[in-house]
């Protein structure tokens, strides 16, 4: 099948209607702060994710990379969604063969792993675009940031749970005021000076944007 030539941009991230939706209403996922952990479907619930590009796999071997890091006690997988992988030109969209989101996600399921998804369309894989989290881009272009958030939700309902990763250096730029911060380290972070305190699991920048406390990936 050829390429297809939708009406509109959003039509890209409409696929994930089909599967996301019909769970809303049974799946649910809480950040319960006072109690300092998440809730999956109201009971406290650890998430151990491993990252795979679907778009750097052959599409015969996605159920056999995903299978093995279910065995290997991962419980959740997060990939990035490369806008410009599904849409080579302006207009034109293909989802097809090893570019099938919508089959990846299903095979996600059926090897029993839950999904970060990370649509973009700023994305960090060494992928043709500008590289890192968009934090570290320096653009602030907060304006950009809130149109995304609310494309997301128009899409996928107020419910979803929206957040932004980004290291310590791109918290200023990459934080989004009502979205969760998350934080990219490695294991030099620590004694570079950028913990301010450590406590109920989290760690504490001096320098984010959000009212809430930053979560560490």
């Amino acid at each position: 099948m050829d390429p297809k030539k939708p009406l509109c941009l959003p039509s890209l991230l409409l696929p994930l209607l089909t599967l996301l939706l019909p769970q809303a209403d049974t799946r649910s996922f809480v950040v319960d702060r006072d109690h300092d952990r998440f809730l999956l479907d109201g009971v406290p619930f650890r998430y151990v994710s491993g990252s795979l590009h679907y778009f750097r796999v052959p599409r015969v071997l996605w159920a056999d990379r995903l299978f093995k890091m279910r065995m290997s006690g991962l419980n959740a997988i997060q990939f990035y969604v490369p806008w410009n992988y599904h849409e080579p030109e302006p207009g034109v969209y293909n989802f097809n063969g090893s570019r099938d989101l919508i089959a990846f996600l299903n095979e996600a399921t059926i090897a029993d792993l839950l999904v970060i998804l990370r649509p973009g369309p700023y994305i960090c894989a060494e992928w043709e675009m500008v590289e890192n989290e968009y934090g570290s881009y320096r653009a602030c272009d907060f304006s950009y940031m809130r149109h995304l958030a609310g494309l997301f939700r128009a899409l996928l309902g107020d419910k979803i749970l929206l957040f932004t990763t980004d290291g310590p250096e791109g918290l200023k730029c990459g934080s989004l005021k009502g979205l969760y911060t998350t934080v990219d380290f490695g294991p030099g972070l620590l004694s570079k000076g950028y913990e301010r305190s450590l406590g109920k699991g989290h760690l504490f920048f001096d320098v984010y944007l959000s009212p809430l406390p930053p979560f560490c990936s």
